[in-house]
């Protein structure tokens, strides 16, 4: 990306967001691939493993798992984990084949905070293919949304 002030191309400009009030997001694996619904709610997330964040609910980031018989399963990542404008975070979820258990490590760049959970309880079935999802929507709040990705990394045991 070219940046500075030659003649010719320069830095993309990148304008400020505003979080929306009653936001909601699903980033992490889903055992479904169909489209999600425009108002989608943390309960319908079902067969998913990831971070769910629901403003005007949570401060925080939210680690989330639904198996689909009941609701989902929320751990607080913590105070470190605030739900910010301008935050960046990684992502890991480990989880293997037939696995009993899947870890999800997640650092805050901005703070240098980690965390770290694994999960045993309310998973999608060990033979439910899991693809990943990256979703967010305003809620009941009628504007537009935005998010960066700036990568994604799949390794498979096959």
């Amino acid at each position: 990306m070219p940046r500075g002030l030659a003649a010719g191309p320069s830095s993309p400009g990148y304008p400020p967001t505003t979080l929306q009030a009653t936001g909601i997001g699903v980033f992490g694996l889903y055992g479904s691939i169909a489209a999600l619904a425009v108002n989608l709610t943390l309960a319908t997330v079902i067969n998913a493993v990831g971070i769910r964040p629901q403003r005007g609910t949570h401060a925080n980031w939210q680690l989330g798992t639904n198996d689909g018989t009941g609701a989902p399963s929320l751990t607080d990542m913590g105070a470190a984990f605030a739900i910010a404008t301008g935050g960046v975070l990684t992502l890991f979820i480990l989880a293997p084949p037939n696995g009993s258990s899947v870890w999800v490590p997640a650092v805050n760049e901005v703070t240098g905070a980690i965390f770290e959970q694994e999960i045993t309880a309310d998973l999608p079935a060990n033979t439910q293919f899991l693809s990943p999802r990256l979703y967010l929507n305003t809620g009941a709040t009628a504007a537009a949304v935005v998010y960066d990705c700036a990568g994604l990394y799949l390794e498979a045991d096959y």
